[in-house]
């Protein structure tokens, strides 16, 4: 079985890699007996809080006792803002991959990672669908996504309103589904297909909105 992994794709205000990872440290930094998260993103080798100084510092309120300059808390990563005691005490998250991918199985208990082309990373992925769309005999993929709710520091992934995606054996190939009459706008967070009468159909949940309907055959 090959797999489909859906993430936030390469639109987005923070782009990962492997070499500058951004980081979420979650622990009790001020000792006040709630769990704090400091989200950081590599810049010339330091973890740098990604949030601005007012609002890490609303957060852990210690800081402001240090009377640092917005200048000075620009240049300071984490380790140099918290104590290395309660940095190695934190639980540390990365995120080194932002691209939706295929792992394709070779059927050997290996795998191959195969990103989807650059018109499936325009937003974020939240759910697949494969069937074979458009009566060719071979499986398509159909996959929605969109998010809105992120931090103000961020802007919305609202670049996905429905994609077809086309596997030639080496590289997906995505393209919208919007002149097959496939579309919607918002959040998109599940896929369903569902069996209706003689033709099975296609259930999109949106995000507080309605669910939409469509023929599984988009082509027509």
């Amino acid at each position: 079985m090959d797999l489909l992994f859906g993430n936030l794709g390469s639109n987005f205000n923070l782009i990962p890699d492997a070499q500058n990872p951004v980081k979420l440290f979650v622990s009790d930094f001020d000792d006040n007996g709630s769990q704090d998260n400091v989200l950081t993103k590599t810049i010339d080798g330091k973890d740098k809080p990604v949030f601005l100084k007012r609002e890490v510092t609303s957060q852990l309120t210690f800081l402001k006792k240090e009377n640092l300059q917005h200048s000075s808390f620009a240049e300071k990563s984490i380790q140099e803002l918290i104590s290395k005691e309660k940095i190695n005490k934190s639980i540390v998250k990365e995120l080194n991959e932002p691209r939706s991918f295929a792992a394709i199985n070779d059927g050997k208990g290996g795998f191959t990672i195969v990103y989807f082309d650059a018109m499936a990373q325009w937003s974020c992925i939240n759910d697949f669908l494969v069937n074979d769309f458009d009566g060719d005999g071979k499986k398509e993929i159909l996959t929605v996504g969109n998010f809105h709710h992120f931090s103000s520091n961020f802007t919305k992934l609202d670049g996905n309103s429905g994609l077809i995606m086309k596997y030639n054996g080496k590289s997906f190939f995505a393209q919208t589904t919007a002149k097959f009459g496939y579309h919607y706008q918002g959040e998109a967070r599940k896929l369903a297909l569902v069996k209706h009468k003689e033709h099975p159909v296609v259930i999109t949940a949106i995000n507080n909105d309605v669910a939409l309907i469509h023929k599984t055959n988009l082509y027509e």
